[in-house]
């Protein structure tokens, strides 16, 4: 897909100025997720004339679409499995598996049709049972549903339909919007609007685009498929906004998950990878995240049988007052990863190494637990 992007060079010169995704924030960036080619100007949708956004990459890319058609399939039960599959006239992806299967063309089953039902037909060798198909859809991934259905992703190449696998998601793209000089208004919705949801409100965007408001901002739920409706602010730009917006498009698809931390941040990995192509200095929350963790640097008691585990104590502590610890987590020295790797480089003896912050003050904690009594002081001095 080719997009022709309308002031690429304006977008891409203030991202490049932005350190992290707070100052895209800053920048007043807004974000669509689209299955669609955009050949011209960004324009408006077909049912409601207005060219929606959001403030980030994570949301815009929850609206593209996972695949461009979805049909279900019936697994089916174990009595059914070794039922022959049942032709049909729609010569579609299920039909030319068949064929192909068995090595033969939709002439060679001499099928007597009862308007789109066959009455009768030949069945060749190899023609293909409910089995066959059922472990040809696992083979792709898919898992049936409490229901017994798989949920199957279909695209069309050349105009021919073909069953995808489970993980494969239909190519879009996320457009960067840059809103230069443009305001964003809160809307004044009319008496009538307020009957209706949000996005419905159809007569008063019309009302809005005529007053030459530019854009307006508003509620909005985006529809997951696992966490059902999100609730976000959207943008509206109107046809007096886009005028003359820049714009640049990234490669994306849809952006969704079963884990509810998916919309804890704002950035997505392919708006992350671009950041770092155009500004290698640019920091994603991933590196923030990583840069914040502390760590601690343990070991094992060299005491035989003993399977306490130590962890190196603050720096201010000295050989009198022991280097390790074993149940004071409050006298564990958690430093960054650098500092973690210098002392623990200096160590050899009862396996050293480097254990994240949250395990290590866990594994002190349980062992104060299990056995209250005083500190050794077992480790190796550094």
């Amino acid at each position: 897909m080719t997009m022709r992007e309308t002031g690429r060079d304006n977008v891409l010169e203030i991202l490049r100025s932005c350190s992290d995704f707070s100052d895209v924030r800053k920048a007043g960036i807004l974000f669509h997720g689209t299955c669609e080619e955009i050949t011209g100007e960004l324009g408006g949708g077909g049912y409601d004339g207005v060219f929606w956004t959001a403030h980030s990459p994570d949301i815009a890319q929850a609206y593209i679409p996972k695949s461009g058609v979805t049909t279900w399939i019936h697994a089916p039960g174990a009595d059914e499995r070794d039922d022959r599959l049942m032709p049909a006239q729609n010569t579609g992806w299920l039909m030319r598996w068949a064929l192909a299967k068995a090595g033969v063309t939709l002439e060679d089953l001499d099928i007597t049709w009862n308007g789109l039902r066959p009455s009768s037909w030949t069945i060749p060798p190899g023609w293909p049972t409910e089995g066959d198909l059922d472990d040809h859809v696992k083979s792709l991934g898919y898992v049936a549903d409490g229901m017994g259905l798989y949920t199957v992703s279909l695209s069309y190449r050349d105009g021919v339909e073909q069953i995808m696998p489970a993980d494969w998601k239909l190519p879009g793209h996320l457009i960067v919007v840059l809103p230069k000089d443009m305001e964003i208004t809160e809307p004044v919705w009319s008496e009538d609007a307020l009957g209706y949801a949000p996005h419905n409100r159809i007569a008063d965007f019309d009302r809005f685009s005529e007053a030459g408001i530019k854009a307006f901002r508003m509620g909005d739920q985006l529809q997951s498929s696992f966490q059902g409706n999100v609730g976000h602010e959207a943008v509206g730009i109107l046809r007096s906004g886009r005028e003359g917006l820049s714009w640049l498009a990234i490669e994306a698809t849809r952006h969704d998950g079963p884990d509810a931390s998916v919309w804890h941040g704002a950035e997505t990995p392919e708006f992350a990878a671009f950041m770092k192509r155009i500004n290698p200095a640019y920091r994603t929350a991933a590196d923030i995240e990583k840069d914040s963790r502390r760590y601690a640097v343990m070991c094992d008691s060299h005491r035989p049988f003993d399977k306490t585990v130590l962890a190196r104590a603050e720096p201010e502590r000295s050989k009198a007052s022991g280097f390790w610890v074993d149940k004071s987590p409050e006298d564990v020295w958690l430093m960054d990863r650098e500092t973690a790797e210098e002392v623990c480089a200096r160590l050899s003896f009862n396996n050293p190494r480097i254990v994240r912050e949250e395990k290590a003050m866990d594994i002190i904690a349980r062992q104060r637990e299990m056995n209250p009594v005083s500190e050794m002081d077992d480790g190796p001095g550094i």
